[in-house]
């Protein structure tokens, strides 16, 4: 897994993430909680997490993918619509603009760490 930095807020609050790599978790070491990401126990949060951190896709976009969107054997996630999480009845959405509908590449240890969740 290549090295990844991110940020992100809760409230006021921002947190900003080194990553130290062992074995199938990333512990990722940041200035105010070190929080470790397991990647070996089936579908959870964690591989949500990863997923926005290495392509920096919006949490309703991250939301709204489904297996069909990823193409493994071109190593792009297809982004064509979210998931809208703040309406009383949850549903997909059209994305942001027209422009947000893209293909995101997507590295070669992403790809298999997904391939083998969406078996």
């Amino acid at each position: 897994m290549d090295c990844i930095e991110f940020y992100f807020s809760v409230g006021n609050i921002g947190y900003f993430f080194e990553p130290i790599i062992l074995k199938n978790l990333l512990l990722f070491s940041g200035y105010s909680n070190n929080y470790i990401l397991v990647l070996d126990e089936g579908p959870n949060w964690d591989y949500f997490i990863l997923l926005i951190a290495k392509t920096g896709l919006r949490f309703s976009e991250a939301l709204g993918l489904t297996p069909r969107d990823f193409d493994f054997a071109h190593q792009y996630l297809n982004i064509k619509r979210t998931w809208d999480y703040k309406a009383a009845q949850s549903d997909f959405a059209p994305t942001k603009n027209k422009s947000s509908v893209r293909k995101v590449q997507l590295d070669w240890q992403t790809v298999i760490q997904f391939s083998q969740l969406t078996k």
